[in-house]
């Protein structure tokens, strides 16, 4: 299991991001990879036509794999919280986010791609928390991130 992490912009004809029989996903984002990011395989190694092997993602974006997020046939588990762009190439129980979402901040009903890459299924709940503005010159954090991290994170 891999919980917090980051599976970005890698590159393989299959499998750029994971290729295994069991692979689970917590808190993570798959994104921007160049092929299919997520290739599962049975247990034996191959040597059967079962699909025992399975994915599971739980609080997990994942975005614009150019291969498509998960092979055709991947058994998927949906552990909630999960959302999947542009495509239900990882399973029809992920929602599909809104493409209006993953534009520009303040895009019609739609959450910042920068914080739906960063916080996930709570991307949207972040954005309401504050501004989209920087909390000061120079420095990468909006100030809606601030008040979400002192609310959520800190435990305030």
């Amino acid at each position: 299991m891999l919980a917090n992490a980051l599976l970005v912009r890698n590159t393989a004809a299959a499998g750029g991001a994971y290729s295994g029989s069991i692979f689970h996903l917590v808190s993570g984002t798959i994104a921007d990879n160049q092929g299919t990011a997520i290739v599962v395989k049975p247990l034996d190694g191959g040597q059967s036509q079962g699909t025992d092997g399975a994915a599971g993602f739980k609080n997990t974006v994942l975005l614009n794999n150019s291969g498509g997020a998960c092979s055709a046939g991947a058994p998927v588990q949906d552990l909630g919280q999960n959302v999947q762009y542009p495509d239900a190439g990882c399973g029809a129980s992920i929602p599909i986010s809104d493409a209006a979402g993953l534009g520009a901040p303040g895009a019609p009903g739609g959450t910042p791609a920068r914080l739906a890459r960063r916080y996930g299924a709570e991307a949207a709940a972040v954005a309401a928390a504050g501004s989209l503005e920087p909390v000061a010159p120079g420095v990468p954090v909006w100030e809606a991130e601030l008040r979400w991290a002192v609310a959520h994170e800190i435990g305030a």
